[in-house]
């Protein structure tokens, strides 16, 4: 199998397994989603600034480390 199917099977894996730890479901999902895009002065107003911190942190875990697996299973097996 080449290198690049490899690398991204393992990315796939890594973000299923974080989205388990993560993440309740994809209704979750899409609420950080939309939280993230919110700008944080508006969050505030709303009196849910530290939940739009957390959901920012969640999606930047989420994909970092499963592109982060993805490019370090490549470099490995190039």
């Amino acid at each position: 199998m080449p290198p690049l199917f490899s690398s991204i099977a393992v990315g796939l894996a890594v973000a299923w397994l974080l989205f388990i730890l993560l993440f309740d479901g994809w209704d979750e999902v899409w609420d950080c989603i939309k939280l993230s895009f919110t700008p944080d002065i508006i969050s505030a107003w709303q009196g849910r600034w530290l939940e739009d911190q957390w959901a920012g942190i969640r999606l930047l875990l989420w994909l970092g480390i499963s592109f982060l697996a993805a490019w370090g299973a490549y470099a490995a097996m190039s």
